[in-house]
């Protein structure tokens, strides 16, 4: 008989200790949650809470604070049954509007910036001599949507006239920004 030395590359899965807490912290409700953070608290006396200006988690013994949210304007927070009132709605009613479209979070995404946009703020991150910066806010302002430019580097130099500035400046600006 011959023996062998094999490899044989295998996964396990393993639920190390801090998996399995963060999988009982996980099903807690709220309540269950502050109670167990109050015990850890209770048992380590090297802990402490630090105050955030964030919203407070709502408390056990006082749910009238669920009302009140601090250094903003009293409103006050649906009950259960205004709640269980909106589901029975249809959906075009539960979605308060905006400038007459139905307003869904789940489906409203945020508007790209525009070119022009993106290549100022890339030109505010990069350091800049003041003429050429004035030469690139220039050739930024002339950049259509398409991002081509639609000016000539002979009129830059013409608007630009009072800072004494070259064609080749204007060219050398021109390259760093089609860098971004």
């Amino acid at each position: 008989m011959k023996s062998a030395l094999q490899l044989r590359p295998s996964q396990h899965l393993a639920l190390t200790p801090q998996l399995q807490q963060a999988i009982r912290l996980l099903q807690l409700s709220t309540v269950e949650l502050q109670q167990e953070v109050q015990s850890v608290l209770d048992e380590n006396m090297m802990l402490e809470v630090v105050e955030s200006n964030a919203i407070p988690a709502p408390s056990v013994a006082a749910p009238e604070a669920l009302s009140q949210v601090p250094g903003e304007a009293q409103e006050s927070i649906p009950n259960q049954s205004a709640l269980a009132e909106a589901a029975d709605l249809p959906a075009e009613s539960r979605y308060p509007t905006q400038t007459g479209v139905d307003y869904d979070p789940l489906t409203q995404h945020s508007s790209a910036p525009s070119l022009q946009a993106h290549l100022l703020w890339q030109m505010a991150l990069t350091p800049f001599a003041p003429v050429d910066q004035l030469i690139a806010d220039v050739l930024i302002d002339s950049i259509d949507n398409k991002g081509y430019l639609q000016i000539d580097t002979a009129e830059v130099v013409s608007v630009l006239s009072d800072q004494q500035i070259s064609e080749d400046d204007v060219i050398a600006v021109l390259h760093r920004i089609q860098q971004y």
